[in-house]
């Protein structure tokens, strides 16, 4: 089996002035790499065929992270996505995703700065997508069973950094839903309320709603059970 390292150095060792190259592979299969330049951040693959790299988009803000992914897919088709960090939930997320999301958080990617990932994603096509973070809790489980102390908290760590990003975007999900729909959240009705008329408001409308409401019901059943 080739390391981790040994493939990182073989990938080193191939890397020239052009953008791509081409590097036959035991197996018969083409396998097309995207060189790193000065403005990527993160450049792989996986054992599918599957290569990329990643790279700020144009129009990525801070409040609204993009980034751009090219490369090539498992059955050697061009692609480029436009990913918004904002909507990639680890939860349900692609292997593409995933890196992107990486390479934003700036998450561990351990002593040799290979990855932050569980080691299998290796089988996952483009489109292919997984719960991460289900994915971390078994690789630390086994990594723990196998007394591996060490790499179990290094999954730990980055399961965290994850986690954290995904709680955090539910909340800012949940927070724009609210706005959106012209919902106040508690803190905001507190922020809101110097003069105390909004709750004031609130609750008289909440109060006739629930009169009404009880109206109806009481008028339905006498409707329903009068002789």
């Amino acid at each position: 089996m080739v390391s981790a390292i040994g493939s990182y150095n073989a990938y080193n060792n191939i890397l020239s002035n052009q953008n791509t190259q081409k590097s036959e592979q035991t197996s018969g299969k083409n396998f097309v790499i995207y060189m790193p330049d000065e403005d990527t951040l993160y450049s792989g693959g996986n054992g599918t065929g599957l290569s990329f790299r990643i790279k700020e988009a144009e129009n990525s803000t801070e409040e609204n992270p993009v980034m751009t992914a090219k490369g090539i897919d498992e059955n050697g088709k061009e692609f480029e996505k436009n990913i918004e960090i904002n909507k990639v939930n680890p939860e349900n997320a692609t292997l593409v995703e995933m890196r992107a999301l990486e390479a934003y958080l700036g998450a561990d990617k351990g002593d040799a700065g290979f990855s932050s990932l569980p080691l299998c994603t290796g089988d996952m096509g483009l489109n292919d997508r997984a719960d991460f973070l289900a994915m971390f809790d078994k690789t630390i489980a086994d990594q723990r069973t196998l007394g591996q102390t060490k790499n179990a908290n290094f999954y730990s760590n980055n399961l965290d950094t994850y986690s954290n990003f995904a709680k955090m975007n539910s909340m800012a999900a949940v927070k724009s839903y609210d706005k959106n729909n012209g919902i106040l959240s508690a803190s905001e009705m507190q922020k809101n309320s110097s003069d105390n008329s909004i709750i004031k408001n609130l609750l008289e409308q909440f109060n006739k709603n629930t009169e009404n409401l009880a109206s109806n019901y009481i008028q339905n059943l006498i409707e329903k059970y009068a002789v």
